[in-house]
């Protein structure tokens, strides 16, 4: 028996908070569910990807060049057609007059500088690994 097996301890305490919670927890619907958003899906989705090629084709391409930029600007695009639609629709896939919300706003700042800090501390940590670069996850 190996190592990998203690993952499997985790099977049977699945299968008892599954037992458990189709026991005792109702199921909860909305009545007035309409149907998903799918352009609103569509065209946020197209723009998250966008940005994330943007910013992994970075790494090995400048900001200036075209693959790069052409990446950023069709997400900028994506994402204002985003604004745009779900502005347009009866039940949107993402209440933006939750962005009116300072809690919510505050929550999302918070959430990007702890997300942003946790990706760039490593980098800057002092001690023997302070000169490592991370240009590819092979290169260490």
């Amino acid at each position: 028996m190996s190592w990998r097996w203690i993952f499997f301890g985790n099977v049977p305490i699945g299968v008892v908070a599954i037992a458990l919670t189709m026991l005792h927890v109702e199921e909860s619907r909305d009545r007035d569910a309409g149907r998903p958003d799918w352009l609103g899906f569509a065209t946020f989705s197209s723009a998250l990807g966008a940005l994330v090629y943007g910013l992994i084709e970075s790494n090995t391409h400048s900001w200036d060049s075209g693959r790069v930029l052409d990446s950023i600007v069709t997400a900028v695009a994506l994402l204002s057609t985003f604004v745009l639609v779900e502005l347009r629709q009866r039940r949107p896939m993402f209440d933006l007059s939750l962005l009116r919300n300072p809690t919510f706003v505050g929550g999302l700042v918070s959430a990007f500088a702890i997300s942003a800090s946790a990706l760039d501390g490593p980098r800057r940590a002092p001690g023997p690994r302070a000169d490592v670069t991370f240009d590819r996850a092979t290169s260490s």
